[in-house]
């Protein structure tokens, strides 16, 4: 599996095959999303500061921040996106939350159930981190604010059972572009 991290054009887009690619869209102002030093797996950073005296709290030691990273990703059907915390994190605990669009072989009016699904679209992540005040407190860090360019999640994909053929990943692309992060869904 190669990573690809090159500027491509729209039409383009439409050759890249699907059924064997993972897509990842952010805007081209956004810098959230880097690989980590582990194969296959991208860190998810902060693209600003976020102020934690807008964070809720949920005990005198954890403060609940929400952080919607700009992230849209299309997978093929058989492999499913997966979000965890960072090791060694200031984070004690994470929620994700993000809809998913299922993309079908075919547009015509059969039924879905009679329809191959091609691949899924991950979009609106939105990230709950419950913020250990304690560990932030052990590591000497500012109690008021969560740095730009700190990691958040780690990302990665892995397969699940399925009828069929098991999909084989070719290719990661990360486009960084803001149009095509804006019209993701009809592009994809």
């Amino acid at each position: 599996m190669k990573i690809i991290k090159e500027t491509i054009d729209p039409d383009q887009i439409a050759l890249i095959d699907r059924t064997n690619s993972i897509i990842i869209s952010t805007p081209s102002t956004d810098s959230n999303i880097v690989e980590t030093e582990e194969k296959d797996i991208f860190s998810i950073i902060l693209t600003h500061d976020v102020n934690l005296s807008m964070a809720k709290n949920a005990s005198s030691n954890i403060l609940i921040v929400e952080y919607l990273p700009r992230i849209r990703v299309s997978v093929p059907d058989g492999i499913l996106m997966q979000l965890t915390e960072p090791n060694k994190s200031i984070f004690y605990k994470m929620y994700t939350d993000y809809d998913i669009i299922s993309v079908y072989d075919s547009d015509d009016d059969d039924i879905k159930s009679e329809k191959k699904l091609k691949n899924k679209i991950y979009s609106n992540l939105k990230l709950t981190l419950y913020t250990d005040v304690i560990q932030m407190r052990n590591r000497e860090l500012s109690l008021a604010v969560l740095n730009k360019g700190q990691t958040v999640a780690n990302m990665y994909f892995t397969w699940y059972i399925r009828e069929g053929n098991i999909p084989i990943v070719e290719n990661i692309y990360i486009i960084k572009d803001s149009h095509i992060y804006q019209d993701f869904i009809q592009i994809i």
